[in-house]
């Protein structure tokens, strides 16, 4: 078993919602379970992602507050490693895939907020350090695809798709059985 968690930044892959909000802060933590004799894993994460910007570009003389969002994904999803096991003491690679369900929560520039879930998946690409017989450093490229939201129709659709960029740590928590086992040899 590993807690994981990490942070980072979050690219829109929409060019239009990318010119309004830009990039936005991504922090992830989550649950990795071992689901086979070799490297591949059972992931549950839960992530925090926030960005604002301006929405709409009124009278100079009218200043308006920035529209900003905050969403909450939350993956499950397998992850596997594809390094040869006698090269995985260095360095390790992992592919994952996962079902992405994430809650957001819009404020428009007139201050009302608004909220709906959406639902997607994500694709990514791992490369992982191992830093002793507990911790390992990563940094993880994540693609996330979901579908597009509209709050009671206010603005247009916002799709919250968006490429990660996130360098985090890895805990592996050890059974009292993998310590005796370990303090044996």
């Amino acid at each position: 078993h590993r807690l994981e968690m990490g942070g980072g930044v979050a690219i829109p892959l929409s060019s239009e919602h990318r010119a309004i909000y830009g990039t936005g802060a991504a922090f992830t933590f989550g649950y990795a379970a071992r689901i086979s004799s070799g490297d591949s894993w059972f992931v549950l994460d839960v992530g925090l992602v926030r960005g604002a910007g301006a929405e709409y570009f009124p009278d100079p003389t009218f200043e308006m507050d920035d529209a900003s969002y905050w969403l909450v994904p939350i993956h499950f999803g397998l992850r596997t490693n594809v390094i040869s096991p006698e090269r995985r003491q260095h360095v390790n690679l992992y592919l994952g895939l996962a079902f992405e369900s994430m809650l957001t929560r819009w404020r428009e520039p007139f201050g009302e907020t608004f909220g709906t879930p959406t639902f997607g998946f994500n694709l990514e690409l791992r490369p992982e350090i191992p830093l002793g017989d507990t911790w390992s450093l990563w940094l993880r490229q994540r693609i996330s695809v979901v579908d597009g939201v509209r709050y009671e129709g206010r603005g247009g659709e916002l799709n919250y798709s968006s490429g990660q960029l996130q360098l985090g740590v890895g805990y592996a928590l050890q059974s009292g059985a993998a310590r005796l086992e370990r303090g044996a040899r």
